[in-house]
């Protein structure tokens, strides 16, 4: 699962990239290229001495405000990375039921269900497969450079990202710290 999660997370961070491309925005007016390139330069500075990320500037500036694919890239690497978890936790699933590996939480419980902690990430991830959705198609519907749809895009996901990384902590405490392999 860990090389699963690395390699999906390389994926992550090469689609926040997309995020730190901004604009000066489109509506922006200069008097002169001089100070344009100031005002930019200015800007750009402040921005990365406040923030924890470093930002760039796009040549276009029309694309970033027209497109949101940003968004929709870090969805598609959240939800991917949700999928190939929870196949790898169906695996382990399988695994147990095979007796290969014991994992003493769930089976020592008096809940009647030994399986809750592998449907929990499972439903999961159906939810994040719609949060997708609801992203690349509010992505979509937007006009020109005005998109009324980004409160339910970061909304969207916001709330992936957060169930991801609880559903990732959950298992990892339940699950993979005290599995026990058998020979």
């Amino acid at each position: 699962i860990g090389t699963i999660v690395e390699r999906d997370a390389k994926r992550f961070d090469k689609a926040m990239n997309g995020l730190l491309e901004i604009s000066y925005g489109a509506n922006v007016e200069f008097s002169s290229k001089e100070e344009k390139d100031k005002y930019v330069e200015c800007f750009m500075k402040n921005l990365n001495q406040q923030a924890t990320e470093k930002y760039k500037l796009v040549e276009n500036r029309f694309v970033v405000s027209r497109n949101l694919d940003g968004f929709m890239h870090l969805s598609t690497a959240a939800k991917n990375l949700m999928i190939n978890l929870s196949k790898s936790i169906s695996d382990l699933k399988y695994l147990a039921k095979m007796g290969k590996i014991k994992i003493p939480n769930i089976y020592e419980t008096d809940i009647p269900s030994e399986d809750y902690i592998f449907d929990f990430a499972k439903q999961i991830s159906f939810y994040i497969v719609g949060n997708d959705l609801t992203i690349s198609r509010s992505v979509e519907s937007g006009t020109l450079e005005e998109n009324p749809y980004m409160p339910i895009i970061c909304a969207s996901l916001y709330e992936s990202l957060n169930l991801i990384r609880r559903t990732i902590r959950t298992v990892r405490e339940i699950v993979i710290e005290v599995m026990e392999i058998k020979k």
